[in-house]
């Protein structure tokens, strides 16, 4: 067992705490190593058919926003400047 501490032994690193999610972008799907049968399963079987994603999830697009420091609310129809 290894721990880590991320404030402590990368101070110079962003780290922005979001709630698990197996359906993010960034997580391998249910059969990314092994072909035809599952390697990855989540152990609750609520969240098996939402493992790995290929579009971004709202945790997914927070992280990105709170990263690049993107906090404001673009109205309908508004361009970005």
């Amino acid at each position: 067992y290894n721990s880590i501490h991320y404030r402590e032994d990368f101070p110079d690193r962003v780290v922005i705490y979001t709630p698990y999610e197996y359906g993010s972008i960034m997580h391998y799907g249910p059969q990314s190593f092994n072909e035809g049968a599952n390697a990855i399963m989540p152990l609750d079987k609520r969240y098996q058919w939402t493992i790995g994603s290929k579009i971004p999830s709202f945790y997914d697009i927070m992280m990105v926003n709170k990263h690049y420091h993107c906090d404001g609310i673009l109205e309908f129809g508004r361009r970005v400047q």
